[in-house]
């Protein structure tokens, strides 16, 4: 999963990471709306999820849905 997850938008790889972002980052000045910035800090998160149903969800949720077949309905593991 980490060649995956490294490639997505919202990955933030470390603290310093982070902090580099936070550097680098500015709001539109002309957007006067309000404005807020959340951060967590999460610790071994998603540990209890067993390999092989994880491995399933994301290849239930990777694969392309069929135009046509409406919204795809939730992962339904056999394991639960």
């Amino acid at each position: 999963m980490a060649p995956f997850v490294k490639n997505l938008p919202t990955y933030v790889k470390d603290t310093n990471h982070a902090l580099r972002i936070f550097d680098s980052f500015n709001f539109d000045e002309s957007d006067a709306r309000p404005r807020f910035l959340f951060t967590m800090d999460i610790k071994s998160l998603y540990t209890v999820i067993p390999n092989n149903g994880g491995l399933e969800a994301l290849t239930y949720y990777l694969q392309p849905w069929p135009k046509g077949m409406g919204q795809r309905p939730p992962f339904s593991s056999k394991h639960n």
